[in-house]
């Protein structure tokens, strides 16, 4: 099963985000929302997976 961790420190809505194999994402929301726009979105990173996804499977079949 995967394993991420999310933390959040004392910077409103930003938040570190590690997997078991040690790569790190760091999310915030935008400034009109209250964060500092220092990371990915939450918006964004649901895009990102998609798209690499769909790159992954493009590269299967191509």
């Amino acid at each position: 099963m995967i394993q991420i961790k999310a933390g959040i420190g004392l910077e409103p809505y930003k938040i570190e985000i590690k997997s078991a194999t040690g790569n790190i994402l760091i999310a915030d929301e935008p400034v009109e929302n209250g964060g500092q726009n220092k990371g990915f979105s939450p918006k964004e990173l649901l895009a990102s997976a998609l798209a690499a996804c769909t790159c992954a499977t493009l590269r299967m079949y191509a």
